[in-house]
């Protein structure tokens, strides 16, 4: 495993346990209140983080290039409506279905990339859509439903991921998120093809 996995499995590890703490302190503080408070906590931890390594150097600070410091600062402030709208959302709804519904993010990420940055989505959106389908009992039945190659990238479509029933049958064979995907063919599937 590369150490970028191991980080984001940790971040995924500390993603649910946040979601579940989350829940349990919205029951009793104000959703805005609970953001400001999560914000104030992540500031200070992270700033002794730094400073524990020497990093937190004012100097540095000011030399930070402004392009990068006006992206940063953008993500910030959607970071804080997310946690608002997440914190909210944990207050009226169950813990799982949230933050299930959260996960739509990876999805949307996936298209801001694409969108955004140009890059392309091929081979990683198909992993992303193996995953997605691992994960969840109710697409998987809709998954194997589907007859052709084009049902199931209209069902990816669906989920956000721009891909073709084309790409998919270029995806056959090779494995994603411990699902080896594989063509079958059915007859009458491309009418004329079996003569």
């Amino acid at each position: 495993m590369q150490s970028w996995q191991l980080w984001a499995a940790a971040a995924a590890l500390f993603a649910a346990i946040t979601a579940l703490l989350t829940k349990l302190g919205v029951q009793s503080i104000d959703a805005g209140m609970a953001t400001l408070l999560r914000t104030v906590v992540v500031s200070i931890a992270l700033a002794l983080v730094l400073v524990s390594r020497g990093q937190l150097a004012w100097s540095g600070l000011l030399q930070l290039p402004g392009s990068g410091v006006l992206a940063l600062a953008l993500s910030g402030l959607a970071t804080g409506l997310s946690w608002f709208c997440y914190n909210r959302a944990l207050q009226l709804g169950p813990v799982a279905a949230v933050a299930a519904l959260d996960k739509l993010s990876v999805v949307l990420v996936a298209l801001l990339a694409w969108l955004v940055l140009g890059e392309p989505l091929g081979l990683k959106a198909w992993i992303g859509i193996v995953a997605r389908v691992q994960a969840d009992p109710a697409l998987r039945q809709q998954v194997s439903e589907a007859i052709t190659a084009d049902a199931v990238a209209m069902l990816a479509q669906e989920l956000g991921y721009p891909v073709s029933g084309s790409d998919l049958l270029r995806f056959s064979g090779r494995t994603a998120a411990g699902v080896r995907v594989t063509r079958i063919d059915h007859p009458g599937e491309y009418p004329g093809r079996y003569v």
